[in-house]
């Protein structure tokens, strides 16, 4: 194969990216604002991180504005009773929100715009020590290690000694004997259309994007598994 057939190739496939590209990015904005799931795996936290990518390598603002409409709406959506876990709850949504915020996707101090889910964790795992399961215990670990890779955080002191107390309890924890692999199931296929998170429809754009330009590759720690 000579370099100018080499040449076409690549501009078919990369042709054949963007157009998929497009055609997610419209699915996913149209579908986002009806989305039942919030969580990062499932709905609309994974949807948001999609189009804030997808804006920056497109430069169209549009996209930014739809995934901070989303924001909102997740924002809205949070009560008292919500899940922690990672897939479907506050954990993903909170570790979301942190690496949008460390990848200059938000603008934002996440000291305080996540200073309730701090709290919040914090206070499950000094005053609820028996209800938090494990995967709970995994999931929240997940948030901190977010929170702490932030390097202008000033609530360095409280996060350290909250990872602390959760790697206590970890170690106390009687532990199922399962992979963390293994210990998420999907509850919607990845190739379903209505899974419109990282584990679904944003996922596959994320990957797309990824093979356009390396910079995306970030994503990839937000998945379940880190893998693509």
């Amino acid at each position: 194969m000579n370099e100018l057939q080499i040449h076409t190739n690549c501009l078919k496939e990369e042709t054949l990216i963007l157009q998929q590209l497009e055609d997610l990015a419209t699915l996913l904005t149209a579908a986002g604002h009806s989305c039942n799931f919030s969580g990062i795996s499932y709905g609309k936290m994974g949807i948001v991180i999609f189009l804030f990518h997808y804006s920056r390598q497109t430069q169209n603002i549009s996209f930014e504005n739809t995934a901070e409409e989303l924001i909102n709406e997740i924002q809205t959506a949070i009560h008292i009773d919500f899940p922690i876990s990672y897939t479907d709850g506050l954990t993903g949504i909170g570790t979301g929100i942190e690496y949008l915020a460390q990848h200059n996707f938000l603008a934002i101090n996440t000291d305080e715009f996540l200073d309730d889910f701090d709290t919040t964790f914090a206070g499950q795992i000094h005053n609820r020590k028996l209800y938090l399961s494990y995967q709970d215990l995994t999931d929240m670990k997940r948030f901190f290690e977010a929170r702490l890779e932030n390097p202008q955080t000033k609530k360095r002191e409280f996060l350290n000694q909250t990872m602390a107390d959760i790697l206590t309890l970890l170690e106390l924890h009687d532990r199922v004997s399962v992979t963390f692999e293994e210990a998420y199931v999907w509850k919607l296929s990845p190739d379903d259309t209505a899974n419109l998170g990282l584990e679904g429809q944003a996922g596959k754009g994320l990957t797309l994007l990824s093979k356009l330009d390396s910079q995306h590759n970030s994503w990839l720690k937000l998945r379940l598994i880190n893998a693509v």
